[in-house]
């Protein structure tokens, strides 16, 4: 009897053990062993998420917005919206009512518009200090090593941003996050460094603010649409694209003849694009009519395909017209 009384205690205290000999309870924060192939899943959520800076209010998305495991979510809107400051939160740098669970700092990449690096510090002494190597492909291609003995001081904005992203994509994270990441940069360095962020970081979560549709444009899974610190879309870009399906987008160059007179109203120039001014359809026969109209002023125009692009500038623009409307 006394033998099989020990057996079973000792069979319970196994039971209380896990396999690394940790008690079992909710003081145990040991993660459980995974395969070096193995990522964790988690789903980003953000919920009531609001930030202030005294009396402004800089981000305010109410309710509850998730994206899956391997997004890549494309967070836009003009300057001012509140895109920053939306990644600051998600990484706990601001102080923010609310809630951001599923992405841990410690495991995300992550690339900011600027840096605080030591302007006296070389390049070649950063990358020992952050411990990367500089010799492989991914340096040659981004062109670390003619680098390697500068300082951070003498760096242009656009060596700068190499090194940054050499730094960030060097290292296997689980997320990334990049701000702005070709902000300042040529069209061809621009190409080189999204084909280089779109391969490094294929299978991971990735956050994104941009200011350039191309970048995201057949790359971007779920967007957050921001407009003066409210979310003006969250979700799939699917969804966002199909959200005004017999909406297209008229871009009408600058230069050239009048606009006529029925269109002059109704033509719009955003602040964050160039001079040029866009038209709504909001058919397919007031697109005709449009184009007529615009062929016989001997204006210069092409219909937008389908895209976060168009389906972003139609979206500000509706916005922008509620907000006339509720002054008037």
């Amino acid at each position: 009897m006394l033998l099989l009384l020990l057996v079973l205690l000792l069979l319970f205290l196994l039971l209380c053990l896990d396999v690394s000999g940790a008690p079992r309870g909710r003081g145990n924060t040991r993660r459980a062993a995974t395969l070096p192939f193995e990522r964790p899943c988690f789903m980003l959520v953000i919920s009531d998420l609001l930030v202030r800076y005294g009396k402004i209010l800089a981000l305010d998305l109410p309710g509850t917005i998730t994206y899956p495991d391997h997004a890549v979510v494309a967070v836009l809107g003009g300057n001012g919206a509140g895109k920053t400051t939306f990644i600051n939160a998600v990484l706990g740098e601001v102080p923010h009512a609310g809630s951001v669970t599923g992405m841990d700092p410690s495991c995300t990449g992550v690339q900011f518009q600027t840096n605080s690096f030591n302007p006296l510090m070389r390049v070649g002494e950063l990358c020992r200090l952050v411990g990367v190597a500089t010799g492989g492909d991914l340096g040659q291609t981004l062109s670390i090593p003619p680098l390697l003995n500068r300082r951070m001081s003498s760096l242009s904005g656009g060596e700068k941003q190499r090194v940054t992203l050499f730094l960030v994509l060097s290292r296997s994270e689980e997320s990334y996050i990049f701000d702005e990441v070709t902000t300042g940069l040529d069209f061809q360095t621009r190409e080189l460094m999204m084909e280089i962020v779109r391969e490094r970081t294929r299978g991971t979560t990735v956050l994104i603010t941009t200011h350039y549709f191309e970048e995201v444009e057949d790359w971007a899974t779920h967007c957050l649409v921001l407009d003066r610190a409210e979310p003006l879309f969250a979700g799939p870009v699917e969804d966002f694209v199909t959200a005004s399906p017999h909406h297209s987008l008229i871009k009408v160059r600058a230069g050239g003849g009048h606009l006529p007179d029925r269109l002059r109203d109704r033509a719009r120039r955003f602040p964050w694009k160039s001079s040029d001014r866009f038209l709504i359809a909001r058919s397919s026969e007031e697109q005709l009519a449009m184009g007529e109209d615009l062929t016989r002023s001997r204006k210069v125009f092409e219909v937008q395909p389908r895209g976060l692009y168009s389906a972003y500038t139609i979206a500000m623009s509706d916005r922008l017209s509620d907000r006339e409307e509720s002054v008037r």
